[in-house]
């Protein structure tokens, strides 16, 4: 039987010579340690190459060599396959089925060749999908008035990033990792600042409300 750490050999015999019965049973079980991307994991037997698949902490998902079933991922989203053959091409995919609709993958199959008794590390480089909702004020003669138009200007990593803004303040920001960022705004409404925070949250889409912008 082969288990997803090892494989289970049971055997039952009886022989009988003479009138006297003979009864024997041997259990086993073999496996392998593996050593490959810093990472060390139980494994069925490894008679060549072998691989370990990483689809960043997606559990359940189903991989495949060669277009056959080898596993399902764990609670890492990691498989370690031990069949692989080496010195040749070894294709490796996963089911895209099985990836939830708020994550993408840049890729589904890979192809890989290890060396004899070697391992090769395969990072599918699973990504959330995730975007940022809200509406920006800002405060005219005392009261928060949504900005028409114009566009709002984040820095992320030193850079300016810019992105639209709606008829009625509405702005909606793409791949932003949950932080503190610097939000300015110019347009016809005029122009303002003020502290965009994106929280933790496992929704594809984080509404972030209303943003009360100062005037510059």
């Amino acid at each position: 039987y082969n288990a997803r750490h090892a494989t289970l050999l049971a055997d039952y015999q009886s022989v009988t010579i003479g009138g006297d019965t003979r009864d024997s049973r041997r259990l086993a079980v073999q496996g392998s340690v593996a050593a490959v991307g810093g990472e060390v994991m139980l494994s069925r037997p490894i008679n060549d190459a072998f691989a370990l698949v990483k689809v960043d902490g997606l559990e359940g998902v189903n991989i495949y060599q060669s277009g056959q079933f080898s596993g399902k991922t764990d609670s890492k989203g990691r498989l370690l396959i031990p069949t692989l053959g080496s010195y040749v091409h070894n294709q490796i995919s996963v089911d895209n089925r099985d990836v939830p609709l708020n994550f993408e993958l840049r890729r589904f199959t890979r192809l890989t060749s290890p060396a004899l008794r070697a391992g090769a590390v395969l990072d599918f480089e699973a990504r959330r999908i995730q975007a940022v909702y809200g509406t920006l004020n800002i405060r005219i003669d005392g009261q928060a008035t949504p900005v028409r138009y114009g566009e709002i200007s984040l820095q992320i990593d030193g850079e300016h990033v810019r992105h639209p803004v709606g008829q009625t303040g509405e702005f909606f920001i793409e791949d932003l990792e949950p932080s503190a960022y610097s939000l300015s705004y110019v347009g016809p409404t005029g122009s303002c600042s003020v502290l965009l925070e994106v929280p933790e949250s496992e929704d594809t889409i984080v509404e972030i409300g209303n943003l009360l912008c100062t005037p510059d």
